[in-house]
Formats: structure tokens, C-alpha cells, sequence
């Protein structure tokens, strides 16, 4: 969901509150408790009485057209990585960050032509050109737990990856398929949810772009000047003459 959308329509601030409340609040909720509840144990090693890894996203750093919400919500979880980490260090709890680009899960459904899809987005990945696995997740996520001496980072797991429109060939695709009822995706509500916290409601969508073919490139809307702006403009420019 764009800033301001098509006839000049603004973003729906519920949809921004709902993905800001889900993913940077939840996240810290979350690790506010834990953390908590970790200042109780018994110290071991280096006084380490526990750690905490959360999961941001590379749209923290690299967010497209569309993604206000979403990036706002994964760099605030990266914002707060180092300030958390620095608040429990005095009771011996780590902080640190994944943020991971396109990796395969169930989202993208089963089937060849979901392989096909996947493939494709691998593309966009400096290399190696694939997804990446769960497994290569989580043996980064096991690395921050056992290695005692990392603290206060944001890790990106992503191959190199540039998101460019990867992302809205994505969801695009998946709310297509969803409609055709493709095997795997009837029962992964996370799809359609995410779709909703970018772009509102994804009926609207018409029919997927193949994916070997590119994105039809959005007809630039024409800038509209007020009185009041052209005015204001005028009078930037005086302040600047003058006071150069």
C-alpha cells in the first residue's frame, strides 16, 4: 500500500498501526518478558544468563514501492536491537538480529509451478541464485546462540540479494494463486495476511505477470501544484536569496 495511492488516496493508518503493532511490537513485547523472566537464571558461563534473536527483514535496509509499513516495522526492530542489547547486558542477556531476504517456506506453495516461481526469484540473488533454505536460517540462528561473543548485531541472510520488485512479484503471485486454489496454499493464511498489510484487499489484483516476464512499469501520476504550495515554494526561494 502506497503512501498516497491512486486518486490521491492516503495510506490506511490501520493497516500501518496493525503491521507496526504485529511485528515491532510484538517483537518487543515478546522480548521484554523473556528477558524478564532470564534475569532470574542462575549465571553461567561469562555470567550469561540468557540471549535473544529476533527476525527483522532485509526490507529493513532495501524496502520497495509499497512497503512503508512493513519496513518501518522490520528497522524498528533493527533500531532496537543495540539499544536492548545494551539495557540487558547488566543482567548477562545477547540481542542480536537475523535479517533474512527470500527464503523458502510453505508461502510459496508446492508444485511445479511453484518451483517455476521460485526459480525465477532466485534470480535476484547474487549467488547463489536460489532461495534461501530454513536450515541456512537456522544454522545462522544456532551460530548467535552458541558463539558467547556476539551481541548487538543485525545479521543479513539474503545471498547478496537486491529486492528491486522481487517482493511484488511475490505477492502479486500469491493472490493469484491463491484464487485458483493452487495445492499448499489453501491452509497459509500467513500469504494472504502479509498481502493484506501491503496492498489492502488483493482481490483487486487481475492476472499474475508470468514470471519470466517483467512488471508492467506504473504510468507516472502528474504533480499537482496548489496555490498554497506554489506560493510557499516562492517563498523558500526568497528565504534562500536573501540569505545567501
Amino acid at each position: 500500500m502506497k503512501t498516497v495511492g491512486r486518486e490521491n488516496k492516503p495510506h490506511d493508518l490501520g493497516v500501518f498501526n496493525m503491521v507496526v503493532q504485529i511485528n515491532l511490537i510484538g517483537t518487543f513485547n515478546v522480548a521484554r518478558l523473556a528477558a524478564a523472566v532470564m534475569a532470574e537464571n542462575e549465571p553461567g558461563e561469562n555470567n550469561e544468563r540468557g540471549l535473544i534473536v529476533n527476525t527483522a527483514s532485509v526490507a529493513a535496509f532495501d524496502g520497495q514501492i509499497g512497503q512503508a509499513a512493513y519496513s518501518a516495522s522490520k528497522g524498528g526492530v533493527v533500531g532496537m536491537t543495540l539499544p536492548i542489547a545494551r539495557d540487558l547486558a547488566a543482567i548477562g542477556v545477547r540481542v542480536n538480529t537475523i535479517a533474512p531476504g527470500l527464503i523458502d517456506t510453505p508461502i510459496y506453495g508446492q508444485g511445479e509451478a511453484s518451483e517455476a516461481f521460485k526459480a525465477n526469484l532466485g534470480r535476484n540473488v547474487l549467488f547463489p541464485n536460489r532461495l534461501g533454505s530454513p536450515e541456512e536460517f537456522a544454522s545462522l540462528a544456532l551460530e548467535l546462540v552458541t558463539n558467547s561473543y556476539m551481541n548487538a548485531e543485525t545479521i543479513r541472510v539474503d545471498g547478496g540479494a537486491q529486492l528491486r520488485r522481487s517482493l511484488l512479484q511475490i505477492l502479486v503471485w500469491i493472490a493469484e494463486k491463491r484464487r485458483e486454489g493452487l495445492e499448499g496454499f489453501a491452509h497459509h493464511r500467513t500469504s494472504i495476511g502479509v498481502l493484506t498489510c501491503f496492498f489492502g484487499d488483493p482481490n483487486k489484483f487481475g492476472s499474475v505477470v508470468p514470471p519470466e516476464q517483467p512488471l508492467p512499469k506504473e504510468k507516472p501520476q502528474e504533480p499537482r501544484r496548489s496555490k498554497a504550495s506554489s506560493s510557499s515554494s516562492r517563498w523558500a526561494v526568497g528565504m534562500t536569496k536573501r540569505s545567501s
